[in-house]
């Protein structure tokens, strides 16, 4: 007994479908921020390498297509930022993956001035991870404290 090629077609999208089923659905990643360097000077904008430290619940590895963000320092909004490529987070796992972002100069005067009569400032970044195919976009969310050293206050 022959198959058409439709039929074989059908089919094979069917059973597709019933193994896209059973693809597990992973638990949110967890990012933070694990470093924050000044790449370059302008009048109006800076950059900066942002160093964002992801890991991995899930046991199995996670290909990150990119990571979309916003930094805001103090409650403020600081700048925004992406990386600039795919990275592979490895099952039970961590990576660091820089990014860049931009800022103006207004942001950064007022930030350093509250950081220096404070000694710390608080942080919130927040974004979104894509993982590409099945598995889509996934928000992130963290807080936090950026804590000047003691020998660097008034």
């Amino acid at each position: 007994m022959k198959m058409s090629g439709a039929l074989l077609t059908v089919l094979f999208a069917l059973t597709l479908a019933g193994c896209a089923g059973f693809t597990p659905r992973p638990q949110p990643l967890d990012v933070g921020l694990a470093g924050l360097s000044l790449i370059d000077v302008g009048l109006i904008e800076q950059r900066f390498a942002v160093d964002l430290r992801v890991r991995n619940p899930n046991r199995f590895d996670i290909p990150v297509q990119g990571l979309r963000y916003t930094l805001e320092l103090g409650g403020q909004s600081f700048a925004r930022g992406h990386s600039a490529g795919p990275a592979r987070i490895p099952g039970y796992g961590e990576a660091v993956v820089r990014t860049e972002a931009v800022s103006h100069l207004s942001h950064i005067l007022q930030h350093l001035r509250t950081l220096q009569q404070e000694g710390g400032l608080s942080y919130r970044l927040h974004g979104q991870a894509d993982l590409g195919g099945l598995h889509g976009v996934q928000p992130f969310s963290v807080d936090g404290e950026i804590a000047l050293p003691d020998f660097l206050r008034q």
